[in-house]
């Protein structure tokens, strides 16, 4: 699993290994349980002089079986090697924690824009950002499953005013509802997860768009403002690969909403079940169900049409009631 065993010199003294270190021995391929670096650079140790730190390096191969564990050891005095007569201490901590070999990660980078207008209506759906996607750091296979994405609801319109949060795949910059939906999410907060099964991303060009797409309630609050966001994070591809920070936040405008106009339905029936009607008496005539077909309307009066042959000289009030009780009867 280990195409190289190393030792370096921390050339610069910040007690970090870093590539600009320098290599003073190395042996490739070891094999068994142990590996002897022999140094092409002897490292001379004056007593009284300082010293810089060494570093044991492992390179691992790009084959190396993920999930076993590794670390290093030196096992006694002997395993230090010196020149002629001379002898060595072990002192300190002479083993390494143990490492989980995993498999490289690829890194997909997001570039996106806010693409909301204003104004929305209720009831409306529309799409509000858009973003691509592209493996930009090839270290295992050059693919990443994209598999969900975390909506941030932003504005001062309530999250309970938003029906559904959907994110789409379209083959180009532009959102249409014949674009494919790949999953939604009803809010239950002003965080929405939105989860789909797994979009494969590569390291060409992206010619796909996806698209943050809010569905409004008809009730959604004309008085408020609305819009997505996508933090650091938000957007989740399966391990071992991860998302960039690059680009983030992406957030669209709060927009403003706009009031559709509603429809009152007036549904009546006869309910005068007398023929006569006395003088100087009060008697139903109608009976009156109405129905809003969104959000509110405000009712403000009726026009009523006498039929018959007494004229409304022989009334002395036209009245409506409001059935306070809801039992379907006047009194």
């Amino acid at each position: 699993n280990v195409s190289r065993v190393s030792v370096y010199k921390d050339v610069n003294a910040d007690n970090v290994w870093q590539l600009g270190d320098t290599e003073i021995g190395g042996v490739n391929n070891p094999t068994g349980t142990t590996a002897t670096v022999n140094f092409t650079d002897n490292q001379t140790v004056t007593f009284g002089v300082p010293q810089p730190k060494y570093f044991v390096v492992y390179t691992m191969k790009s084959n190396a079986t993920a999930t076993l564990t590794i670390g290093a050891n030196i096992a006694n005095a002997a395993a230090i090697l010196v020149a002629g007569s001379d002898t060595t201490v072990l002192s300190g901590t002479t083993s390494s924690g143990n490492a989980t070999i995993q498999v490289p990660a690829d890194v997909v980078t997001m570039t996106g824009a806010d693409s909301s207008t204003s104004p929305v209506s209720q009831g409306a759906t529309d799409d509000f950002l858009r973003f691509q996607l592209q493996v930009t750091t090839n270290a295992d296979n050059g693919q990443a499953s994209f598999t969900g994405a975390a909506v941030t609801l932003t504005g001062t319109l309530p999250w309970s005013d938003v029906d559904n949060v959907i994110v789409y795949r379209s083959a180009d910059a532009t959102w249409t509802v014949g674009d494919t939906p790949l999953e939604s999410a009803v809010p239950a907060s002003s965080s929405v997860s939105v989860t789909f099964p797994a979009e494969t991303i590569t390291t060409a060009a992206p010619t796909n768009s996806y698209f943050v797409v809010l569905n409004l309630k008809t009730t959604a609050d004309a008085t408020k403002t609305v819009g997505a966001s996508l933090g650091t994070g938000s957007l989740t591809v399966s391990a071992p690969d991860t998302v960039s920070t690059i680009g983030f936040p992406l957030s669209s405008t709060n927009v403003s909403i706009t009031d559709v106009p509603d429809q009152l339905t007036i549904a009546s029936d006869n309910t005068n079940a007398q023929t006569t009607i006395l003088q100087g008496a009060q008697q139903e005539f109608l009976r009156l169900s109405p129905l809003a077909n969104q959000d509110n309307v405000v009712w403000t009066g009726l026009i009523v049409t006498k039929t018959g042959t007494a004229s409304f000289d022989n009334v002395s009030r036209v009245s409506v009631y409001k059935d306070v009780n809801a039992d379907n009867v006047w009194q």
